[in-house]
């Protein structure tokens, strides 16, 4: 099973993922909207870091959903990204993955 976690941080509406990159982009956004929306983890920002190919998939995911939207800011050979949750886009794509 692919290592990726959801954690808070002093601001409650920042969280922090780490592990984005070892799963598709579809399976990390369903991991991230379970514990943002059913276990108690809601924030406006999600901060992530992963490699230029694996956070290219999963931002262009977040974009192509209309999920929120993104800045990211290259170090070294990792891409440092935080996506503003679009709420209620984010909660009707996460509604309807789990319906399918």
């Amino acid at each position: 099973m692919p290592k990726i976690s959801l954690q808070r941080t002093r601001c409650c509406g920042l969280r922090i993922v780490k592990g984005v990159g070892s799963m598709s982009p579809q399976k990390a956004t369903q991991y991230i909207c379970r514990r943002m929306l059913l276990g108690g983890y809601d924030a406006a920002f999600i901060l992530f870091s992963c490699g230029p190919k694996s956070g290219d998939a999963l931002k262009q995911f977040i974009i192509n959903n209309n999920l929120g939207t993104l800045q990211e800011k290259p170090q070294g050979d990792m891409v440092i990204y935080i996506w503003e949750v679009h709420k209620i886009n984010t909660r009707k794509w996460f509604k309807n993955a789990i319906n399918n």
